[in-house]
């Protein structure tokens, strides 16, 4: 079973989250991964710098993320990794991201949920739609963002996809509502939501998320391109971190 029967009707398609759709650009478009600022980056670390002559681009599928087709796929072989621009793998070449790395660990194909400038509830919400649009993935991954961001969506999301992040200590959109209490909330659903039906894992770059909702903390042992996202060696040791645990879970290619 490769497409869902809602996907027909363009309700599946509308709504997953989603920035770029059937594009491929050179940059994210963000202060920090822009050719102006890489330069600096460049006269800064000087040309052993692994970034200096490295091509990196982004190329998105019909759906706005930075993955294969779901045209065709079978999503019940394949492995989901769900989370936000590191997920994505902003500043990364396509072969250092998290996801193209854990393909390579587990000799399986892995599907990139990563929705830049996400949040927790973001990556819940795109899980409960695989969840009622897709069989069950052989695995679904979780790379928690932070428990402080959320996300506003207008009234013709499921028609123009718009949608923000939002940081709390803006005093006129709620700022006395408690998002890390209701992300933890987020977080206890999705796990529910997947309980007995596939392998689960999940883990976080963010010191205050991992320690919170008590999952794996990721180490950032480099940067990327934009010298604000995990780089290559992060990925790659996080990879390998998900591949070994999910393996003692008992996948197996």
């Amino acid at each position: 079973m490769a497409q869902a029967s809602k996907e027909k009707d363009g309700i599946f398609v509308n709504a997953f989250l989603g920035k770029m759709h059937n594009q491929t650009v050179d940059w994210d478009g963000t202060p920090r991964d822009c050719c102006e600022y890489f330069k600096k980056l460049q006269k800064k670390y000087g040309p052993d710098w692994y970034y200096y002559n490295k091509k990196i681009n982004y190329k998105f599928n019909e759906h706005g993320f930075r993955t294969k087709t779901f045209e065709k796929i079978d999503m019940s072989k394949h492995v989901v990794i769900i989370g936000d621009s590191i997920v994505t793998g902003i500043g990364n070449a396509e072969e250092d991201t998290i996801w193209a790395r854990l393909e390579t660990a587990l000799d399986m194909p892995v599907i990139n949920l990563g929705v830049s400038a996400s949040g927790i509830d973001s990556a819940c919400i795109n899980s409960l739609i695989l969840h009622n649009n897709y069989p069950p993935p052989e695995a679904v991954v979780h790379l928690w963002s932070s428990l402080d961001r959320y996300s506003d969506f207008d009234d013709n999301f499921y028609n123009n996809q718009r949608w923000e992040r939002v940081q709390p200590n803006n005093k006129h959109y709620y700022a006395r509502h408690n998002w890390t209490i209701r992300n933890r909330f987020y977080i206890e659903a999705d796990r529910t939501l997947w309980k007995g039906k596939t392998y689960y894992y999940e883990a976080s770059f963010f010191t205050h998320t991992a320690k919170e909702i008590g999952v794996d903390l990721f180490d950032w042992v480099d940067y990327a391109r934009d010298d604000d996202h995990p780089g290559a060696k992060s990925n790659k040791i996080a990879a390998e971190c998900i591949a070994e645990n999910l393996k003692k879970q008992g996948i197996s290619a």
